[in-house]
């Protein structure tokens, strides 16, 4: 995700067509500097699935499961919001 995305790519379109107040979390390949500080779009946080730099074949071999783990990662945080109080 990167200054490009603001004009409308997947991300930004969904966040875009999102009620007002209801925040987003985006999950994408990479993530560069030139995006805006968040929140941006109704965008609040954004994760991105590549862990290290490898070949292009690598990266896109393993997308699949880079995406499952980054998921995981981010529903984890969000069960942390409901928890009481910390174990």
């Amino acid at each position: 995700m990167d200054a490009q995305s603001l004009s409308g790519k997947t991300p930004i379109g969904v966040a875009r067509r999102t009620p007002t107040g209801i925040p987003i979390i985006a999950i994408c390949g990479s993530l560069k500097d030139d995006l805006p500080e968040f929140p941006f779009e109704n965008i609040c946080a954004a994760f991105p699935i590549i862990a290290s730099v490898e070949s292009l074949e690598d990266t896109l071999q393993k997308a699949e499961k880079n995406l499952v783990r980054t998921a995981e990662q981010v529903a984890r945080i969000l069960q942390l919001g409901g928890q009481q109080r910390w174990n």
